[in-house]
Protein backbone atom coordinates (compact mmCIF):
# COMPACT_ATOMS: atom_id res chain seq x y z
CA UNK A 1 0.00 0.00 0.00
CA UNK A 2 1.09 3.17 -0.22
CA UNK A 3 2.54 5.52 2.60
CA UNK A 4 2.33 9.34 2.91
CA UNK A 5 1.47 11.64 6.07
CA UNK A 6 -0.07 14.82 5.74
CA UNK A 7 1.19 18.61 6.60
CA UNK A 8 -0.48 21.33 9.11
CA UNK A 9 -3.06 22.98 6.74
CA UNK A 10 -6.75 23.36 7.55
CA UNK A 11 -7.90 20.03 7.24
CA UNK A 12 -11.88 20.79 7.13
CA UNK A 13 -11.17 21.85 3.49
CA UNK A 14 -9.15 19.04 2.38
CA UNK A 15 -6.21 16.90 2.82
CA UNK A 16 -2.46 16.40 2.06
CA UNK A 17 -0.02 13.76 1.69
CA UNK A 18 3.86 14.11 1.25
CA UNK A 19 5.75 11.87 -0.60
CA UNK A 20 3.30 8.95 -1.06
CA UNK A 21 5.26 6.03 -2.98
CA UNK A 22 3.83 4.59 -6.18
CA UNK A 23 3.33 0.79 -6.29
CA UNK A 24 5.13 -0.97 -9.14
CA UNK A 25 2.93 -3.33 -11.18
CA UNK A 26 5.51 -5.62 -12.19
CA UNK A 27 8.06 -7.18 -9.73
CA UNK A 28 6.39 -5.64 -6.31
CA UNK A 29 8.02 -2.99 -4.66
CA UNK A 30 7.43 1.18 -5.10
CA UNK A 31 9.08 3.66 -7.31
CA UNK A 32 11.22 6.25 -4.90
CA UNK A 33 10.54 9.89 -5.12
CA UNK A 34 7.09 9.81 -3.78
CA UNK A 35 4.14 12.36 -5.18
CA UNK A 36 2.07 15.05 -2.95
CA UNK A 37 -0.99 14.92 -3.34
CA UNK A 38 -3.57 17.72 -2.63
CA UNK A 39 -7.32 17.07 -2.77
CA UNK A 40 -10.17 19.06 -1.26
CA UNK A 41 -13.22 17.76 0.59
CA UNK A 42 -15.27 17.46 -2.33
CA UNK A 43 -16.48 15.12 -5.05
CA UNK A 44 -13.60 15.46 -7.02
CA UNK A 45 -13.90 15.51 -11.49
CA UNK A 46 -10.40 15.27 -12.26
CA UNK A 47 -7.23 13.96 -11.75
CA UNK A 48 -4.71 16.52 -12.56
CA UNK A 49 -0.76 15.59 -12.59
CA UNK A 50 1.55 18.40 -13.02
CA UNK A 51 5.55 18.04 -13.88
CA UNK A 52 8.29 20.54 -11.91
CA UNK A 53 10.59 21.58 -14.95
CA UNK A 54 14.29 20.73 -15.04
CA UNK A 55 16.13 21.59 -11.90
CA UNK A 56 12.99 22.27 -10.38
CA UNK A 57 10.81 19.82 -7.89
CA UNK A 58 7.32 19.02 -6.75
CA UNK A 59 7.43 22.02 -3.67
CA UNK A 60 8.93 24.60 -5.97
CA UNK A 61 6.20 23.92 -8.48
CA UNK A 62 2.91 23.68 -6.42
CA UNK A 63 4.59 27.11 -4.99
CA UNK A 64 4.92 28.44 -8.76
CA UNK A 65 1.05 27.14 -9.57
CA UNK A 66 -0.55 29.09 -6.64
CA UNK A 67 -1.44 25.88 -5.11
CA UNK A 68 0.83 25.10 -1.95
CA UNK A 69 2.90 27.44 -0.39
CA UNK A 70 4.54 25.85 2.96
CA UNK A 71 1.45 25.58 5.04
CA UNK A 72 -0.86 27.00 3.16
CA UNK A 73 -2.88 25.14 0.72
CA UNK A 74 -5.50 27.20 -2.26
CA UNK A 75 -8.65 24.69 -1.09
CA UNK A 76 -10.66 27.86 -2.63
CA UNK A 77 -9.35 26.75 -5.88
CA UNK A 78 -9.43 23.41 -6.00
CA UNK A 79 -12.94 23.35 -4.40
CA UNK A 80 -13.80 25.44 -7.07
CA UNK A 81 -12.66 23.23 -9.73
CA UNK A 82 -12.94 19.83 -8.26
CA UNK A 83 -9.67 19.15 -8.72
CA UNK A 84 -7.05 17.00 -6.93
CA UNK A 85 -3.60 17.46 -7.67
CA UNK A 86 -0.81 15.39 -8.21
CA UNK A 87 3.12 16.24 -8.12
CA UNK A 88 5.64 14.21 -8.68
CA UNK A 89 9.54 14.33 -8.27
CA UNK A 90 12.02 14.23 -11.12
CA UNK A 91 14.90 12.20 -10.45
CA UNK A 92 18.66 12.78 -11.37
CA UNK A 93 21.38 11.35 -13.38
CA UNK A 94 23.76 10.08 -10.39
CA UNK A 95 26.38 8.53 -11.94
CA UNK A 96 26.72 4.60 -12.31
CA UNK A 97 23.72 2.99 -10.96
CA UNK A 98 24.69 -0.48 -9.21
CA UNK A 99 21.01 -1.79 -9.74
CA UNK A 100 22.31 -1.79 -13.85
CA UNK A 101 26.44 -1.68 -13.72
CA UNK A 102 28.29 0.90 -15.85
CA UNK A 103 27.33 1.88 -19.13
CA UNK A 104 24.35 -0.06 -18.92
CA UNK A 105 21.89 2.46 -17.62
CA UNK A 106 19.45 3.21 -20.45
CA UNK A 107 17.97 5.94 -18.52
CA UNK A 108 21.77 7.28 -18.18
CA UNK A 109 23.55 5.75 -20.66
CA UNK A 110 27.02 7.52 -20.34
CA UNK A 111 26.85 7.47 -16.74
CA UNK A 112 26.34 11.22 -16.21
CA UNK A 113 26.77 12.49 -12.47
CA UNK A 114 24.80 15.90 -12.24
CA UNK A 115 25.82 16.61 -8.47
CA UNK A 116 27.85 19.87 -8.14
CA UNK A 117 28.52 21.89 -5.65
CA UNK A 118 25.49 24.19 -6.97
CA UNK A 119 23.56 21.26 -6.98
CA UNK A 120 24.81 18.97 -4.43
CA UNK A 121 21.68 16.26 -4.93
CA UNK A 122 21.95 16.04 -8.81
CA UNK A 123 19.49 18.10 -11.36
CA UNK A 124 16.24 16.62 -11.25
CA UNK A 125 14.14 16.42 -14.53
CA UNK A 126 12.34 13.54 -16.69
CA UNK A 127 13.07 11.35 -19.45
CA UNK A 128 11.43 13.26 -22.02
CA UNK A 129 13.53 12.50 -24.94
CA UNK A 130 15.34 15.58 -24.26
CA UNK A 131 17.05 14.70 -21.40
CA UNK A 132 17.77 11.41 -19.01
CA UNK A 133 16.53 11.43 -15.64
CA UNK A 134 18.30 8.51 -14.68
CA UNK A 135 14.70 6.77 -14.39
CA UNK A 136 12.17 5.25 -16.97
CA UNK A 137 10.05 7.92 -16.71
CA UNK A 138 7.17 6.51 -19.14
CA UNK A 139 6.45 3.84 -16.75
CA UNK A 140 6.98 5.91 -13.49
CA UNK A 141 3.95 8.26 -14.98
CA UNK A 142 2.02 5.16 -16.52
CA UNK A 143 1.88 3.85 -12.68
CA UNK A 144 0.76 6.74 -11.32
CA UNK A 145 -1.99 7.13 -13.64
CA UNK A 146 -3.07 3.28 -12.37
CA UNK A 147 -2.74 4.95 -9.15
CA UNK A 148 -5.10 7.46 -9.64
CA UNK A 149 -7.63 5.64 -11.45
CA UNK A 150 -7.59 2.82 -9.10
CA UNK A 151 -8.16 5.33 -5.96
CA UNK A 152 -10.17 7.56 -7.93
CA UNK A 153 -11.89 5.82 -10.54
CA UNK A 154 -14.63 7.62 -12.99
CA UNK A 155 -12.44 10.52 -13.15
CA UNK A 156 -10.67 12.43 -15.64
CA UNK A 157 -7.45 12.25 -15.65
CA UNK A 158 -4.57 14.93 -16.82
CA UNK A 159 -0.77 15.99 -17.25
CA UNK A 160 0.43 19.21 -17.43
CA UNK A 161 4.08 20.21 -17.23
CA UNK A 162 6.69 23.34 -17.20
CA UNK A 163 9.69 23.61 -19.10
CA UNK A 164 11.34 20.08 -19.12
CA UNK A 165 8.18 18.47 -17.58
CA UNK A 166 6.29 20.13 -20.58
CA UNK A 167 8.50 18.20 -22.57
CA UNK A 168 7.28 15.06 -21.12
CA UNK A 169 3.76 15.41 -21.68
CA UNK A 170 4.41 16.09 -24.93
CA UNK A 171 6.26 12.12 -24.70
CA UNK A 172 3.39 11.10 -23.09
CA UNK A 173 1.08 12.06 -25.57
CA UNK A 174 2.69 10.23 -28.53
CA UNK A 175 3.95 7.10 -26.32
CA UNK A 176 0.96 6.97 -23.51
CA UNK A 177 -1.79 8.78 -24.85
CA UNK A 178 -4.38 6.42 -23.06
CA UNK A 179 -2.72 7.07 -19.73
CA UNK A 180 -4.85 10.48 -19.51
CA UNK A 181 -7.41 12.50 -20.83
CA UNK A 182 -5.92 15.99 -21.64
CA UNK A 183 -1.68 16.92 -21.51
CA UNK A 184 -0.18 20.54 -21.88
CA UNK A 185 2.64 22.49 -21.45
CA UNK A 186 3.77 26.03 -20.55
CA UNK A 187 7.50 26.69 -22.19
CA UNK A 188 7.93 23.21 -22.96
CA UNK A 189 7.72 21.76 -27.11
CA UNK A 190 8.57 18.65 -27.17
CA UNK A 191 12.00 16.96 -28.10
CA UNK A 192 13.76 16.98 -31.30
CA UNK A 193 14.11 13.53 -31.39
CA UNK A 194 10.50 13.48 -32.76
CA UNK A 195 11.66 15.27 -35.98
CA UNK A 196 13.57 12.73 -36.79
CA UNK A 197 12.05 9.96 -35.23
CA UNK A 198 8.41 10.65 -35.58
CA UNK A 199 5.67 8.53 -33.39
CA UNK A 200 2.31 8.24 -34.22
CA UNK A 201 0.25 7.85 -31.43
CA UNK A 202 -2.78 5.31 -31.22
CA UNK A 203 -4.72 8.04 -30.11
CA UNK A 204 -4.79 11.43 -30.25
CA UNK A 205 -5.58 13.46 -27.15
CA UNK A 206 -6.50 17.03 -26.24
CA UNK A 207 -3.17 19.21 -26.13
CA UNK A 208 -2.16 22.55 -24.83
CA UNK A 209 0.50 24.94 -24.96
CA UNK A 210 1.43 28.37 -24.10
CA UNK A 211 5.03 29.79 -24.66
CA UNK A 212 6.52 33.46 -23.70
CA UNK A 213 7.76 35.41 -26.90
CA UNK A 214 10.61 36.70 -24.33
CA UNK A 215 11.90 33.32 -23.27
CA UNK A 216 15.52 33.24 -23.15
CA UNK A 217 15.86 29.77 -22.26
CA UNK A 218 14.49 28.17 -25.30
CA UNK A 219 15.39 31.45 -27.00
CA UNK A 220 11.90 32.30 -28.02
CA UNK A 221 13.43 36.04 -27.14
CA UNK A 222 15.60 35.67 -30.65
CA UNK A 223 13.01 34.10 -32.72
CA UNK A 224 10.93 36.96 -32.08
CA UNK A 225 13.62 39.18 -33.76
CA UNK A 226 14.78 37.14 -36.93
CA UNK A 227 11.21 35.92 -37.66
CA UNK A 228 11.89 32.31 -36.81
CA UNK A 229 8.87 31.32 -34.46
CA UNK A 230 7.29 28.54 -37.28
CA UNK A 231 10.84 27.26 -37.51
CA UNK A 232 10.82 22.92 -37.35
CA UNK A 233 13.63 23.38 -34.58
CA UNK A 234 14.62 25.48 -31.96
CA UNK A 235 17.83 25.95 -29.84
CA UNK A 236 17.67 26.06 -26.38
CA UNK A 237 20.30 28.24 -24.42
CA UNK A 238 23.08 26.37 -22.87
CA UNK A 239 22.12 26.34 -19.31
CA UNK A 240 24.33 26.08 -15.82
CA UNK A 241 22.50 23.42 -14.27
CA UNK A 242 23.08 20.57 -16.47
CA UNK A 243 26.06 18.61 -18.30
CA UNK A 244 25.36 18.75 -22.05
CA UNK A 245 25.60 14.82 -22.32
CA UNK A 246 22.47 14.64 -20.03
CA UNK A 247 21.01 15.32 -23.06
CA UNK A 248 20.06 12.91 -25.99
CA UNK A 249 19.80 15.82 -28.21
CA UNK A 250 21.95 18.74 -27.05
CA UNK A 251 19.67 21.84 -27.10
CA UNK A 252 17.17 20.87 -29.70
CA UNK A 253 13.50 21.14 -29.52
CA UNK A 254 10.50 20.69 -31.99
CA UNK A 255 9.18 24.45 -32.60
CA UNK A 256 5.99 24.57 -30.55
CA UNK A 257 4.17 25.87 -33.79
CA UNK A 258 5.77 23.07 -36.01
CA UNK A 259 4.69 20.27 -32.64
CA UNK A 260 1.35 21.68 -32.90
CA UNK A 261 0.75 20.73 -36.75
CA UNK A 262 2.90 17.59 -36.48
CA UNK A 263 0.27 16.49 -33.89
CA UNK A 264 -2.87 17.73 -35.88
CA UNK A 265 -2.19 16.30 -38.86
CA UNK A 266 -2.36 12.56 -36.62
CA UNK A 267 -5.25 13.78 -35.32
CA UNK A 268 -6.50 14.04 -38.96
CA UNK A 269 -7.05 18.25 -38.54
CA UNK A 270 -5.88 21.06 -40.59
CA UNK A 271 -2.81 22.62 -39.34
CA UNK A 272 -2.35 26.27 -38.01
CA UNK A 273 -1.54 28.71 -40.59
CA UNK A 274 0.74 31.49 -39.35
CA UNK A 275 -1.82 34.60 -39.76
CA UNK A 276 -4.94 32.89 -38.51
CA UNK A 277 -3.97 33.43 -34.63
CA UNK A 278 -6.72 35.63 -32.94
CA UNK A 279 -5.11 38.25 -30.88
CA UNK A 280 -6.31 39.52 -27.66
CA UNK A 281 -5.02 42.78 -26.13
CA UNK A 282 -4.47 41.47 -23.08
CA UNK A 283 -3.66 45.55 -21.47
CA UNK A 284 -7.88 45.60 -22.22
CA UNK A 285 -8.69 42.60 -20.27
CA UNK A 286 -9.84 43.77 -16.73
CA UNK A 287 -9.76 40.15 -13.72
CA UNK A 288 -11.49 41.52 -11.07
CA UNK A 289 -9.18 39.41 -9.15
CA UNK A 290 -6.19 41.75 -9.65
CA UNK A 291 -5.41 45.61 -9.16
CA UNK A 292 -4.28 45.79 -12.82
CA UNK A 293 -4.57 44.91 -16.57
CA UNK A 294 -2.38 42.95 -18.12
CA UNK A 295 0.29 43.36 -20.63
CA UNK A 296 0.89 42.80 -24.45
CA UNK A 297 -0.64 40.57 -27.08
CA UNK A 298 -2.29 37.12 -26.72
CA UNK A 299 -1.67 35.08 -30.05
CA UNK A 300 -3.85 32.13 -29.57
CA UNK A 301 -4.29 29.34 -32.39
CA UNK A 302 -7.35 26.57 -32.12
CA UNK A 303 -8.61 24.09 -33.71
CA UNK A 304 -11.51 21.35 -32.66
CA UNK A 305 -12.94 23.78 -30.10
CA UNK A 306 -9.95 24.06 -28.70
CA UNK A 307 -9.14 20.82 -28.34
CA UNK A 308 -5.67 21.55 -29.51
CA UNK A 309 -4.48 25.27 -28.67
CA UNK A 310 -1.24 27.14 -28.57
CA UNK A 311 -1.21 30.68 -27.51
CA UNK A 312 2.28 33.43 -27.56
CA UNK A 313 2.34 35.35 -24.81
CA UNK A 314 3.90 38.34 -26.36
CA UNK A 315 5.42 39.62 -22.51
CA UNK A 316 6.25 36.36 -20.82
CA UNK A 317 9.15 34.89 -20.32
CA UNK A 318 10.33 30.96 -19.33
CA UNK A 319 8.94 31.22 -16.11
CA UNK A 320 5.55 30.65 -14.89
CA UNK A 321 5.18 34.06 -12.95
CA UNK A 322 5.56 35.94 -15.87
CA UNK A 323 3.25 34.26 -17.95
CA UNK A 324 0.40 34.79 -14.81
CA UNK A 325 1.18 38.72 -14.81
CA UNK A 326 0.83 39.01 -18.47
CA UNK A 327 -2.47 37.49 -17.89
CA UNK A 328 -3.26 38.34 -14.65
CA UNK A 329 -4.60 35.38 -14.22
CA UNK A 330 -3.05 31.89 -12.70
CA UNK A 331 -1.69 29.49 -15.19
CA UNK A 332 -3.10 26.19 -13.18
CA UNK A 333 -6.57 28.30 -13.68
CA UNK A 334 -6.37 28.69 -17.19
CA UNK A 335 -5.31 25.10 -17.17
CA UNK A 336 -8.18 24.04 -15.55
CA UNK A 337 -10.92 25.53 -17.42
CA UNK A 338 -9.40 24.14 -20.60
CA UNK A 339 -9.65 20.91 -19.27
CA UNK A 340 -13.18 21.36 -18.18
CA UNK A 341 -14.08 23.13 -21.76
CA UNK A 342 -12.21 20.17 -24.19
Amino acid sequence: MATGYPILCDVTQGTVERDVLIPKSKGGGYWPLGVDIYYPNVTALSVNVFLHGGGGSKKQFAASLNICRGTWVNWALLTAWKAIAIFPQGSACLGVDPAYGAGNNPYNPNDVDTRSAQNPNGVATWGNRFMYSGRDDLEYLKHISIYAITRWPNRGRSVFGHSNGGMMAARLWREAPTYFGHFGACSGPGAWYYGTNPVVPGTTKPFFQEIGWLDDVLQVNTLKTTGNFFNQQWTQGIDTYSKADVEPFPGHHLGAFYEMNQMLGYAGLTPFTQNEAAITDLSTVWNPQHTKRGSGLLRTWTRSGGTYTLTLVENAAHDVATHDSCQQSHLVSRWFNWVKAT
